[in-house]
C-alpha cells in the first residue's frame, strides 16, 4: 500500500509543478501551499510595506514567449470615404443634362470632390481617385450644364 501512495503523491507533486509553471517545489516549508509559494527570481518586499508583499511581480516575457512573439495591434481610425463617393455620385448625376438640378449637382461635385481629394491627401481616406473623378465630372457637367442653359437660352429667344 505505501508503494501506491508514493506513486500518487509523486504524481501529484508532478501535476502541480507542471501547473506552476517554471516554479521549484518548496520541500522545506510543507505547510505552505506551492501557488503561495513566491518564485525564487522575485525581489524580497520590504516589511514596511505589506501591501507589495501581496502583490506578485510579473515578470517580463523573454524572446522565446508567445507574447514577444505578438505585440499587440494598435486601433487605427477607419478611412473616411463619404465625400468622394458623394462626389462621384453628384459628379455622374450631374452629367444629365437638366438646366437646374444638373447645376447644382456638378458645383456640388466639384466642391465636395476637392475636400475629398484633400481628405485623401492627410491620409484620413483612401479613394483619392474616386474624389478626384467626381471632380472632374463635375466641371464636365458644369461644361454640360452651361452648354445646354446657353441652347435653351437662345432658342427660348
Amino acid at each position: 500500500m505505501s508503494d501506491g501512495s508514493s506513486v500518487s503523491g509523486s504524481s501529484n507533486k508532478d501535476k502541480l509543478l507542471g501547473l506552476q509553471g517554471n516554479q521549484q517545489a518548496r520541500d522545506d516549508s510543507p505547510g505552505v501551499p506551492p501557488w503561495e509559494s513566491k518564485p525564487s527570481s522575485a525581489a524580497p518586499a520590504s516589511p514596511a510595506d505589506p501591501v507589495s508583499a501581496a502583490i506578485p511581480v510579473p515578470e517580463s516575457p523573454s524572446a522565446d514567449s508567445p507574447e514577444a512573439a505578438y505585440p499587440v495591434p494598435v486601433p487605427v481610425a477607419k478611412p473616411r470615404n463619404g465625400k468622394g463617393v458623394a462626389a462621384l455620385v453628384c459628379g455622374l448625376l450631374g452629367l444629365i443634362p437638366f438646366p437646374i438640378t444638373g447645376f447644382w449637382l456638378s458645383l456640388v461635385a466639384i466642391i465636395i470632390g476637392w475636400q475629398g481629394y484633400k481628405r485623401a491627401e492627410r491620409g484620413e481616406a483612401t479613394n483619392s481617385g474616386v474624389a478626384l473623378t467626381g471632380f472632374i465630372l463635375g466641371i464636365v457637367g458644369l461644361g454640360i450644364q452651361a452648354f445646354v442653359g446657353l441652347g435653351l437660352w437662345l432658342s427660348s429667344g
